[in-house]
This record gives C-alpha cells, structure tokens and sequence, in this order.
C-alpha cells in the first residue's frame, strides 16, 4: 500500500511539473497563443497603426518605414530592440516605436577653374543655411550658382531646414571686361524708365558710391542679390536718394560691410524706401 501511495505521489509531482513548464503554445489545447504586436510609425502612414499577430518563439517579417532625411534603425518595445526580422520573444501583446537615425546628404561645389571642388554635409534637420559665396577674383565677376534646383544662376541660394538629398552645384563666373553695362564697377539693366544696379564687377575699395544715374536713367532699384556675399566693400557703401527699392538679399552675406547708408538726410529716405528680407542690418531700420 505504501508503495502505491508513493507511486501516486510521484505521479502527481510530474504532472504538476509538466503543467508548469507547458510553454504558451501548448496551452489551449495545443492551440497556437496569438499576440497582437501594433507598430506605431507616424512618419510612415502606410505602416502607422498595423496590426500582426505573433506567436510566443514564432519568427516574424515586419515592414521597413520610409521617412525623407532619415535612415530607419529597428523597431522599440520600451527599451528593447526589434530588427525587422527575427523570433518574437514574448506571450503577450505590444506596440513597437520606429527608431530613426539621420541621414547624412552631401553638397558639392564645384568652381573650376579658379578653386577645385569642395564638399560639406548636411542632414534634414540643419539649420537654414545659404551657400557661400567664392572669394572675389581680380578681374572677374561671380555670375552665381547653377546645378540643383537652380534655374539658371543665382547668387543668393537658401538650403532650408528640411532639405534632403545630395547637391551639386556649378559656380560661374564672367570676365569685367566682357561686361558692357556697367559704370564705377556697377554693372546695370535699364528697365523702362530706370536702371537696377544688379551687381558689382569692380575692384575693393575703401568706399563705394552707387551712381545715381546711369545712361541718363535714375538709379531706383538695388536689384536682387547684387551684392550677395560677394566681399566686395570694406568700410562704407553709400546709396543714392534715386534708390526706392533694396530687393530680397540685394546686400546679404556681406560679412565685409559694417555700414550701407544714404548720401542725405536719413529720415527722408527711410519714408520712400523698399527694403526686402535678407539684408542685415538694414531689414532693422
């Protein structure tokens, strides 16, 4: 009899152990536990809220997020990482974060034949920037920028916060003497009835005065981008009374120029004049 009852006992204990140890999967009648695994990705809206169901120890395939400017990392549950791919690991359900890194985009400037090429990076998240200027060179003027996104030339070129993909750009110059529209080293287009100064093709000088005139034409329009970090004044640029108009980034850039002001009395202009952003200090008057 004793022998029977430690037999029963015996018998009892395994099973005990047996239940204890049954994994998820033999639980239900052998049924397969399903986990709803929900991916959270809101820069992707294609994936954003999916839902799959999951076995405990089951392989499982999720998708790839998109995101522009950024690299996908791996999927996060709290602070436990998920590739896409691998064996789910536990018996319940969860929602997994995408995790991002940032995606590194290249900028190459190319100002053959005078300075080689050059090249600097930059992610979706820099700042707004705008792209340099090359150094004046004797005898040339900086015509501007071509390449990426750039219809034509342009001197004054903003790369905003947000912006992704690799850059190319070209730079462009002319020769002084092959520019016929100019005088004093201001280079001008005569439209209808005024001129716009547009540039500035002369040497450095101490101080420079815009003409007032030219070809009989009033001086009433400070073009844009004129004088866009092109480093061509270093002390004074005197503005004539004629100029109602400073256009968008007309002296933008000019780390070089402490001080742009009117030849008379200052109140009168600043009540005529049009002065658009990028411009310094005089955005402040």
């Amino acid at each position: 009899m004793k022998r029977i009852i430690v037999l029963l006992l015996a018998l009892i204990i395994c099973l005990s152990c047996f239940s204890c140890n049954r994994t998820p999967d033999e639980s239900n009648g052998g049924e397969t536990q399903r986990n709803k695994i929900t991916l959270s990705c809101p820069e992707d809206s294609s994936i954003d809220g999916s839902t799959y169901n999951v076995g405990w120890r089951e392989n499982y395939s999720f998708p790839v997020p998109q995101r522009d400017g950024y690299i996908f990392d791996c999927w996060m549950y709290g602070k436990e990482r998920f590739e896409a791919y691998g064996v789910w690991p536990y018996s319940s359900d969860a929602t997994l974060e995408a995790k991002w890194l940032l995606k590194s985009y290249y900028i190459t400037y190319n100002m053959e034949p005078h300075y080689g090429t050059a090249v600097e990076s930059f992610t979706s998240e820099t700042d707004d920037f705008m792209l340099p200027t090359p150094k004046k060179i004797s005898g040339k003027m900086f015509l501007g920028w071509s390449g990426t996104g750039i219809e034509g030339t342009k001197r004054a070129v903003a790369i905003p916060k947000g912006s992704y993909g690799d850059r190319v750009y070209y730079g462009n110059w002319i020769n002084s003497s092959e520019i016929t529209n100019q005088l004093d080293g201001f280079v001008f287009e005569i439209v209808s009835d005024h001129a716009v100064v547009t540039g500035y093709c002369g040497e450095y000088a101490d101080v420079l005065v815009i003409p007032a005139e030219y070809k009989g034409y009033p001086v009433t329009v400070i073009g844009d981008s004129a004088f866009f970090g092109m480093g061509i004044f270093t002390k004074l640029l005197k503005i004539p009374y004629s100029v109602t108009v400073i256009e968008d980034n007309a002296i933008g850039g000019c780390s070089g120029l402490p001080m742009a002001i009117y030849n008379g009395e200052f109140e009168d202009w600043k009540e005529n004049i049009t002065i658009g952003q990028g411009n310094g200090a005089l955005n402040d008057w």
